[in-house]
């Protein structure tokens, strides 16, 4: 069995979880899952709306636009997911899957908050996506 993880995203507005997504292998941080999230979080842009502005940047590859956390939710699934089948799934968001990895994804003050959580070791980090990138380059989990 491999090393799981859970994502868990959050309305950022209402704060409360609006998916948890489900790896059943290379859920860890450095290497795997952790890492995966990373490159996309990094080229993610949150917006409340759908401008023209927005639609030049997306389609000239500027950015990767999200129209809010739902969206970036939906996202997330398509980006991990794709057609595969098996291997990534969607839970409840309190279902106690056995997760070794929780990675906790909301929005705050346009950057995204990551916290995240070892079944074994509680929480190994909480804070900004710049500080997550410096987390994860030096971690060895």
């Amino acid at each position: 069995m491999g090393t799981s993880s859970a994502t868990v995203v959050y309305d950022e507005f209402t704060f409360t979880p609006v998916i948890r997504l489900f790896r059943q292998y290379d859920g860890y941080v450095r290497g795997g899952h952790g890492e995966e999230l990373l490159d996309l979080l990094k080229t993610v842009k949150i917006v409340n709306g759908f401008s023209l502005e927005h639609e030049k940047e997306h389609s000239q590859g500027i950015s990767h636009i999200a129209n809010g956390m739902c969206d970036f939710a939906a996202q997330l699934v398509v980006a991990f997911k794709g057609y595969q089948v098996g291997g990534i799934y969607l839970h409840p968001h309190d279902m106690d899957d056995g997760a070794d990895y929780t990675y906790h994804i909301r929005w705050n003050n346009d950057t995204f908050d990551i916290k995240v959580e070892h079944v074994l070791r509680g929480t190994i980090f909480n804070g900004p996506l710049e500080a997550y990138r410096v987390f994860v380059n030096n971690t060895n989990s």
